[in-house]
């Protein structure tokens, strides 16, 4: 800040400032929309490799005769 700003130029400079860092802030922010999203597609993730991991090796024996 600028020392020859009075008192209301400093406090008005300052709150531009704050209200510039939040909306930055508030436009990084995952709702919870995006992450019941992410949470959902990790579970499907998850249950497709264990179930391709336990039957495909059944897949491959059978096949593989």
């Amino acid at each position: 800040m600028e020392p020859s700003m009075d008192f209301e130029e400093q406090i008005t400079a300052r709150m531009a400032k704050v209200e510039q860092e939040l909306a930055v802030i508030k436009s990084n922010y995952a709702t919870k929309a995006d992450v019941l999203e992410a949470k959902n597609s990790i579970i499907m993730w998850v249950i497709s490799a264990v179930f391709l991991a336990q039957v495909l090796p059944a897949l491959l024996k059978q096949f593989g005769q």
